[in-house]
């Protein structure tokens, strides 16, 4: 195999903005049913095995994308890049998630791992934002805390099949989450969730049955 130019970069028939940081778009169909995208930068491309570039295979490759991203699904608009368009998806759907009555399909399941940390930042900033910044427990106001003493809980544990969607999702202070915390490993252990109810609001509780 040929050695790699320093300027691992320039020209792969696969990047979804050539010569940058971006998604790798091999096997582009396929991700967009459900299988999630990597992201290519210079570390991941200089080693990479499938980078080259082949003019037929880039037309391939263009179209694809055009047909991925024409109308994106958030806006319903068109975008430049696939990135581009993830990145719209994202901002509307976590503002639809907060307009469902029900959890739905958890956001951004496709995404690299990258841009799933942006996303939960965005759900739970707008968690902090829709509960008035107050613990949801004992009613502090956490608007002039250190941002340690805030903190976004899940109603329904993940390892429990809980969604990172806003209807599962409450904020508390730090003291209530711990408390909450060491109450649902104490009933856990004694297969009895008894006392972990007596600390969570009516509306948590009907989430969990």
């Amino acid at each position: 195999m040929a050695v790699l130019h320093p300027m691992v970069m320039m020209g792969c028939h696969f990047q979804d903005r050539p010569c940058k940081p971006c998604l790798c778009l091999r096997g582009l169909q396929e991700r967009w049913a459900g299988a999630p995208f990597a992201y290519c930068e210079e570390p991941v491309a200089r080693s990479c095995p499938h980078r080259g570039w082949d003019h037929g295979k880039h037309l391939e490759i263009c179209k694809a994308r055009s047909d991925a991203i024409d109308p994106c699904p958030g806006c319903g608009g068109r975008h430049r890049t696939m990135i581009e368009t993830l990145r719209c998806e994202i901002v509307h759907s976590v503002r639809r998630s907060f307009k469902e009555d029900r959890p739905g399909k958890p956001i951004g399941e496709r995404l690299p791992s990258s841009m799933k940390a942006s996303v939960w930042r965005m759900i739970r900033d707008g968690v902090i934002e829709r509960d008035g910044s107050r613990c949801r427990l004992c009613g502090k106001d956490l608007a002039n805390v250190p941002s340690w003493m805030t903190e976004v809980h899940h109603v329904r544990p993940k390892s429990a099949g809980g969604a990172d969607h806003p209807t599962n999702l409450i904020t508390l202070c730090a003291m209530c989450h711990r408390r909450i915390t060491v109450d649902a490993i104490l009933a856990s252990a004694s297969r009895s969730r008894a006392a972990s109810e007596g600390f969570l609001p009516q509306e948590c509780l009907e989430a969990l049955r």
